[in-house]
Order: C-alpha cells, then sequence, then structure tokens
C-alpha cells in the first residue's frame, strides 16, 4: 500500500517533496538527486527517455521515487495542456485519495473526448502507474480489412448448429439450452451485421467530427511530444477491431497511446 504524509493523500506538494528530497542527500548519487529535484521542479517529464532503465530500476526502490513521479506526471501535464490548450475547453477529474483517479477531458463545441488518464497504482509500492493518451485517425485500408472480417465472421456465425437442438427424448432443460444458445446466437449475429453496416455507412466526418478529431491528436501528440516519444517509440499491446493500443514500457511506470481508427 502507498503511504502519504500529506494525510490521506498520495500526491505530496512540491515543498514536501523537496524537503523529503534533502533526507535522501547522503543516499544519491548528485545525478540522481539533480534528476529528483528537475522531476519536483516540472522542468523534465517522468517519461522522458534520458534517462537509462537501469537508473529507474535503482530509482524505484525508493518510495520517494513514485511520490515524485505522481506529482510529476500528474502537474506537469496538466500544465502542458493548460498552458497550450489552443482554445479547447479542458477539464480535470482528480481525486487524490480514495478512490484515486487523474483524468482529463478536452471539449469541443459540446463533444467531450478523453485527453489523458493516469492509472496510479495503489498497492505495489515499487510500481508507479500507468498512463493514457488518446488519438484517432482515419484509416481506409484498416477499415476495409475490418470489414472483410466481419463478413467472414457473420457467415461463420450464420452457419453454426445449434448444439441443444436435439428432436428425439429432449429434456425440459435441453430445451431451455437451445432456446437461450438461439438467442445468444441472434444477438450475436446482430451486432457483427450492426458493426458491418456502421463501417460501410462511413462516407467522412462532419465538420464538428473534424474538429474534435483534430482537437484530440493535438493535445494527444502534445504530451507525447512533452514525452520525447513517438510513435515508432511504442509496441503493439491490444488490436480490437478499429481500435489499437500501443505501449511504451519502462521499470516502474508505462504509457499507452490508445488509437481510435474510423
Amino acid at each position: 500500500m502507498f503511504n502519504s504524509k500529506n494525510g490521506n493523500s498520495i500526491l505530496e506538494s512540491e515543498k514536501a517533496l523537496l524537503e523529503t528530497l534533502k533526507d535522501y542527500k547522503w543516499l544519491l548519487s548528485s545525478d540522481a538527486y539533480s534528476y529528483l529535484e528537475a522531476l519536483i521542479g516540472l522542468e523534465i517529464s517522468a517519461y522522458d527517455p534520458s534517462i537509462q532503465d537501469q537508473e529507474r530500476e535503482v530509482l524505484k526502490r525508493l518510495d520517494l521515487y513514485k511520490k515524485v513521479c505522481i506529482y510529476n506526471i500528474c502537474m506537469r501535464t496538466k500544465r502542458l495542456l493548460n498552458d497550450n490548450s489552443n482554445g479547447i475547453i479542458l477539464s480535470t477529474v482528480e481525486n487524490f485519495n480514495n478512490p484515486i483517479e487523474f483524468n482529463i477531458y478536452g471539449n469541443v463545441n459540446g463533444t467531450s473526448f478523453p485527453v489523458f488518464a493516469f492509472d496510479i497504482e495503489k498497492e505495489n509500492p515499487k510500481y508507479i502507474g500507468d498512463s493514457d493518451v488518446y488519438l484517432s485517425r482515419i484509416n481506409d485500408e484498416l477499415r476495409k480489412k475490418e470489414m472483410d472480417r466481419l463478413a467472414k465472421e457473420a457467415v461463420l456465425e450464420e452457419q453454426k448448429p445449434n448444439p441443444h437442438a436435439i428432436h428425439d427424448g429432449i429434456t425440459r432443460k435441453e430445451e431451455e439450452n437451445a432456446a437461450y444458445w438461439e438467442a445468444t446466437h441472434r444477438v450475436k449475429l446482430a451486432k457483427i451485421k450492426e458493426d458491418f453496416n456502421k463501417l460501410a455507412k462511413f462516407y467522412g466526418l462532419d465538420k464538428n467530427a473534424e474538429e474534435v478529431l483534430a482537437a484530440k491528436n493535438y493535445l494527444g501528440n502534445l504530451i507525447l511530444s512533452d514525452m520525447h516519444l513517438k510513435e515508432s517509440d511504442f509496441s503493439p499491446m491490444q488490436c480490437k477491431g478499429m481500435k489499437r493500443t500501443l505501449v511504451k514500457r519502462y521499470p516502474g511506470i508505462s504509457i499507452r497511446a490508445n488509437i481510435d481508427n474510423i
């Protein structure tokens, strides 16, 4: 369990972190001390790749490092977005007591969308947490592949026989199982066809949707740029339909790029 001097809050103040850092001066190298001091001062991002993974492995043994990274990620990201909002309305949902959450949303013309989330690890003192950034793009090639996949899946689903459809000596329980299977089968098939039709009927974005997409990508790329990361630095994590999740892992911390393809 992560403990804090700041009551039940996991977020320490800048002043408290700097005071605690002084207590570690005898233990840390001058480079490590300066690095933690820079993180507290929000001079660099905790995700900045300039520090080696071996150094992160050493630092994450210290309770202070987790506290510093939580402060850095939350405060630096919020400052970055507020200072560079480019007219986009931003709102932050943050709670550093139980339940813990930190999410930033954007809003364009009344349409809200996720910008950043930080899932802070509460139990493991050696793991800091996982951040999420959100991007969107029009992807004609992936849409065609997904339509082909859904078309094949629909044919296979339609051809499935009801395994409970026995006509001789059928019991009451088997009749109920047959009806349940049929109902579940129809719902699944309808969902496949609904997903296919949604992709097939895409003819482009209206003006509002284009503005939302542009704002979402602007803010998402702003965060990645601040972390000195680009898409090629990430590895595939999950592919589901038109959604792709990429991940960049560091010792004790990770960043996920959630790409919503249209």
